[in-house]
């Protein structure tokens, strides 16, 4: 254990750019309870609950990418990821959107992967060009069971390699990070 008197040498590292920020997991504005929703434990996981239709009962029908972020969001719900659609999450409820192809956030060349409403209807996916007013599929939204910790930060420097003074990122290790111990 360290006591006042302890010493150590240091060694400084920093990243040779500004770090991107986290891309943010998906998260509904508001929480399955607070939508009424409570099927979370009946497919997928538990800790996202899915349904077909809006807060006022509504089948989405056909959509386009806008539209279906729209239709989820409208409610505070958000459209399910390509493997909250696989894992049945809004499975069998309502609408008859099992075996039709849904909108998922998930991405692909040029659009957006469409993906069969209930893994029992076949996993095969399809991308549909975003934005194309003709690009169409119905809707089904996830929702989360609680609402979403902030992420953590990921670790950056003030200031980069380049700002320091500091050439060697390429020497070892990562080209993303240089060290110095003067």
């Amino acid at each position: 254990v360290p006591d006042a008197n302890s010493k150590a040498v240091v060694r400084c590292c920093a990243d040779e750019a500004a770090a991107p920020a986290p891309a943010p997991a998906p998260s509904s504005a508001r929480t399955c309870g607070e939508l009424g929703w409570g099927n979370a434990r009946a497919f997928g996981s538990a800790a996202v609950c899915g349904e077909s239709e809006n807060s006022r009962g509504q089948c989405s029908g056909q959509q386009t990418w806008v539209g279906a972020n729209n239709f989820c969001g409208a409610s505070g719900a958000r459209l399910c990821t390509l493997l909250e659609t696989r894992a049945n999450e809004a499975r069998g409820t309502g609408c008859g959107y099992d075996g039709r192809d849904v909108w998922t956030t998930g991405t692909c060349a040029g659009g957006r992967v469409v993906a069969k409403g209930a893994s029992t209807s076949g996993s095969a996916t399809r991308c549909l060009a975003v934005p194309d007013a003709n690009s169409k599929a119905v809707v089904r939204c996830c929702a989360d069971e609680a609402a979403a910790p902030a992420p953590a930060p990921a670790p950056s420097s003030a200031r980069t390699c380049g700002e320091l003074g500091w050439g060697n990122a390429r020497a070892f290790g990562s080209a993303a990070v240089c060290g110095e111990s003067e």
